[in-house]
């Protein structure tokens, strides 16, 4: 089974991010539509926090049929959280920032490329959840929930052997 993915670039994200980011995806196996850009509700923006929350961004997705993940270059946090690099919502739909995946956001020299293995690392992350699959406790395996960019470097690019057993992820292509 190849995942299928509604891609939908958010606010003011470089649509070479997009095009890049669609195009790693599809080398998995995946297949990817492109809807055009829309932008976050004004609803997200939290003025005090300069965030935008992904509670409220995933709400206005879900009227949206199939698995549907947004980019946005917008800071996110969730309830419980000061920010997120995604956010994931059982089948969907899922939202991943590219906010804190640049490293300059880090006070490091700009990369494109490090930026777009960050969000590539993210978004399969994403799908897997979408699809069922669980996290990881191996902090290489592409199921690990991060903390940091600096975990998203750590991580590989594909399943660890025991998430390939118990999650079946031969029958994911991913």
């Amino acid at each position: 089974m190849r995942p299928e993915i509604d891609l939908i670039p958010m606010d003011d994200i470089d649509e070479k991010i997009v095009e890049e980011l669609k195009r790693r995806l599809k080398e998995k196996g995946c297949i990817v539509r492109m809807y055009t850009r829309a932008h976050s509700p004004k609803t997200a923006v939290n003025l005090y926090r300069k965030q935008n929350n992904v509670e409220v961004i995933t709400d206005a997705l879900s009227d949206l049929s199939g698995k549907v993940m947004a980019v946005t270059d917008k800071d996110i946090y969730a309830s419980r959280l000061n920010f997120a690099f995604h956010s994931t919502v059982g089948g969907g739909p899922a939202i991943i920032s590219t906010h804190r995946l640049r490293p300059e956001f880090y006070q490091e020299k700009p990369s494109m490329e490090l930026t777009i293995d960050r969000l590539v690392k993210e978004a399969v992350f994403c799908i897997g959840k979408m699809n069922g699959l669980r996290e990881c406790k191996s902090p290489r395996c592409i199921m690990y929930k991060v903390s940091s960019a600096r975990d998203i470097d750590c991580k590989s690019h594909d399943f660890c052997a025991e998430c390939k057993i118990n999650n079946i992820v031969d029958n994911l292509r991913l």
